[in-house]
């Protein structure tokens, strides 16, 4: 039987009574019977618990029994201070606030017979049994679920640390609610701390990226929900705080689908390649200026890999000595040799060796 049910029973069994704040019992002989067979029947762990008296154990179900390795007799002789690895005067304090409450809640550990500590959530109610009043406490046994949470709290901060050490922003990102979640590293890249860009959403995404580079993003994305790519990659500038534009390079996966087949959860990584990006924009430009200007000078351009042999021309090149590109390709440094007069080889070999 579940703890809904429980409840609902023991609140059948026991009435509130406005006039004291806890709960009273209905005629002894009814809900006595009725309460015991809930009590001692079911799979939950109750304890009945004296309000006074040092709180001490008045019964304990089979359930509790197995939970705390103890035969009847044994458990009746303990109070909960004597369970509870908080100290007896603490776990006594709080007993006694717990009684003046309609209901409360708390997590403890406690102790088995054989020392072996349990985390458990206790849910105390004051009743009315046998014309006394009484805890009667339902435990739950947390440990696995309190190992699990530590555990995965253990993993998102190695993973955080991860995402740190790679110098890499984190982003998460619910389709259906717009809802984006972002790391630390992922505020710092544009100037901003995480606490500056609260409440985050896809929006403001949107909003700090180049308006030059939003469809080409886009593409990238609609590429690989095509599934023509396995990765959703994508290079695009983002406002940083101080006004200027900085190149970022998004990597991502689609890790929840809709039963339809959309996009629920994407998430990946931002990375700054802001100074790469320069770099590679600057050495085109420069490159694209030597073109031009070898152009605009009639001068044939020639470039020549030694360790291989590979070898470029350009079209001015080929045209000085009669020939289009395409008829002189493939080219090679044997190109060259071919068409240089035999008496000016060995002198120009002599140059190169120099």
């Amino acid at each position: 039987m579940n703890l809904d049910k429980v409840g609902l029973l023991v609140n059948n069994i026991f009435e509130k009574d406005d006039s004291n704040n806890i709960l009273s019992s209905v005629p002894e002989t009814k809900d006595d019977s009725l309460f015991l067979s809930v009590f001692n029947n079911n799979q939950t762990i109750m304890l009945l618990v004296d309000s006074e008296n040092n709180q001490k154990i008045l019964d304990a179900n089979e359930s509790a029994l197995k939970f705390y390795g103890y035969i009847r007799e044994e458990i009746l002789q303990l109070d909960m201070g004597s369970i509870n690895t908080t100290s007896e005067e603490d776990c006594h304090k709080i007993m006694k606030k717990a009684i003046k409450l309609p209901h409360s809640s708390y997590q403890f550990e406690h102790k088995t017979s054989s020392g072996l500590l349990k985390t458990v959530e206790v849910n105390v109610s004051p009743v009315i049994y046998k014309n006394k009043k009484v805890m009667f406490i339902i435990v739950h046994d947390i440990t696995k679920l309190i190992k699990t949470e530590l555990e995965l709290k253990k993993s998102n901060e190695q993973f955080e640390l991860a995402m740190t050490g790679s110098n890499l922003g984190l982003w998460d990102w619910r389709v259906e609610t717009g809802d984006l979640h972002i790391n630390k590293r992922w505020a710092e890249m544009l100037g901003y701390s995480l606490e500056e860009m609260l409440p985050v959403s896809n929006n403001i995404w949107r909003d700090l990226c180049h308006p030059d580079d939003l469809d080409v993003v886009d593409t990238h994305f609609q590429r690989y929900l095509k599934k023509e790519t396995d990765i959703y990659r994508a290079d695009f500038r983002m406002k940083h705080k101080d006004g200027t534009w900085i190149w970022l390079q998004t990597n991502g996966k689609v890790f929840e689908w809709t039963e339809d087949g959309k996009p629920l959860r994407v998430a990946g990584t931002h990375l700054d390649i802001n100074d790469k990006k320069i770099i590679e924009i600057k050495l085109a430009d420069s490159e694209e200026r030597l073109g031009l200007a070898f152009a605009g000078s009639s001068l044939g351009l020639w470039d020549w890999w030694v360790q291989t042999g590979e070898a470029h021309l350009n079209e001015r090149w080929a045209e000085i000595i009669g020939y289009t590109l395409d008829e002189l390709s493939p080219v090679s440094i044997k190109t060259w040799e071919d068409k240089t007069h035999p008496d000016d080889l060995k002198g120009a070999e002599l140059q190169l060796q120099k």
